[in-house]
């Protein structure tokens, strides 16, 4: 309920500020009441949480552009284009589930299991809120 009010206040509020960043500052207060993070955990999980941001960010971009890509060619696709296409696909997915396998492998330092564990948890729940806020 915090959380949805919270959304419902930053989105009615002029400013410079962008709706992805309120979102992203909204996101960071809810993960950080959610983990219960002390102040020497934040120091060393939100370093470590922004640059796995930043490279999943990196891994999107990339993949949006070869959609792209293929999406301009249209009909006139050629066989072995797919099958690069296909490759390239694969390559990125696994790229991305590494990513995530060591993002949460670092942070069961930080975290301990069970809050790296509600952290995915935690992930999920602020998009569904978000998704709830947005559809209202």
């Amino acid at each position: 309920m915090i959380l949805l009010s919270v959304c419902a206040t930053a989105f009615a509020q002029p400013g410079r500020q962008s709706k992805r960043d309120k979102v992203e500052q909204l996101r960071i207060a809810f993960l950080s009441e959610e983990l219960s993070l002390t102040v020497e955990e934040g120091q060393q999980f939100w370093p470590l949480f922004n640059a796995f941001e930043k490279e999943k960010k990196e891994l999107k971009m990339s993949h949006k552009k070869l959609v792209m890509g293929m999406n301009e060619k249209g009909s006139s696709i050629t066989n072995s284009e797919v099958q690069k296409f296909v490759t390239e696909m694969e390559a990125r997915r696994q790229s991305e589930a590494q990513l995530e396998a060591k993002f949460l492998h670092d942070c069961l330092p930080i975290l301990g299991a069970e809050r790296t564990v509600k952290l995915l948890q935690a992930e999920d729940k602020f998009r569904r809120a978000l998704l709830k806020e947005k559809m209202r």
